[in-house]
């Protein structure tokens, strides 16, 4: 496979993803119009404008210059290594409905985003205190104050 076919694959999937995204999110929002009045897993607001961000996506997918560049061996292996931490905290992503089964969704938030913040170089401590406080506060908001439901606490603290 050479890299023009690289190129014009990894395009083709930038252009079919928001696409495919943009078809799943229209569906989903004719059916809640279309639908009597029931709670809805997203809004109808926050669907709307997913469409609209969807479709300035593909555009900008279409209206794209394709660019072609020689990588170094250097450029590759640093490319393929954030491939592989990208992948690693997919994994963890995946992880997240099990922990929370075990010590809560909070905590299992907390601890998703500090590993991922060490995991990806690190910041300073209070930068990562912050984007926990941050995290347990959105949490507790939504649940709490949107949903109206408490929070999923996990077995180990009597869930």
């Amino acid at each position: 496979m050479s890299a023009k076919d690289l190129v014009k694959n990894s395009r083709r999937g930038e252009t079919l993803l928001p696409l495919g995204l943009f078809v799943i999110v229209a569906v989903i929002f004719y059916d809640t119009l279309q639908a009597p009045s029931r709670p809805m897993l997203l809004p109808k607001m926050v669907q709307f404008i997913l469409l609209i961000m969807l479709a300035v996506q593909f555009l900008k997918c279409l209206l794209a210059k394709p660019a072609v560049e020689k990588k170094t061996a250097e450029e590759r292996a640093a490319a393929r290594k954030v491939a592989i931490k990208m992948v690693i905290t997919f994994a963890g992503m995946l992880l997240i409905p099990f922990t929370s089964y075990v010590i809560g969704f909070a905590l299992t938030g907390c601890l998703y985003v500090l590993l991922t913040i060490l995991y990806w170089g690190g910041s300073k401590i209070q930068h990562i205190i912050i984007a926990e406080l941050f995290l347990l506060a959105l949490i507790y908001f939504v649940f709490e104050g949107i949903l109206d439901v408490s929070f999923p606490v996990g077995m180990l603290f009597g869930g």
